[in-house]
């Protein structure tokens, strides 16, 4: 159980440094730390897809 939290974690930490590379610190409101693994995914994901958008 300890590694499957500290993968979910890695992965945290590595999307919000991706998020933070757009700009993004806060989501409505909370710090991107205070979401959710899945929270996190559906910013960047849409992060990335308005980012194709103006290519």
């Amino acid at each position: 159980m300890r590694r499957a939290e500290s993968e979910t974690e890695q992965r945290k930490d590595n999307l919000i440094e991706k998020i933070i590379a757009f700009g993004v610190y806060k989501v409505q409101g909370r710090q991107l730390f205070e979401l959710t693994l899945q929270e996190i995914e559906r910013v960047y994901q849409s992060l990335k897809q308005r980012q194709n958008q103006h290519i």
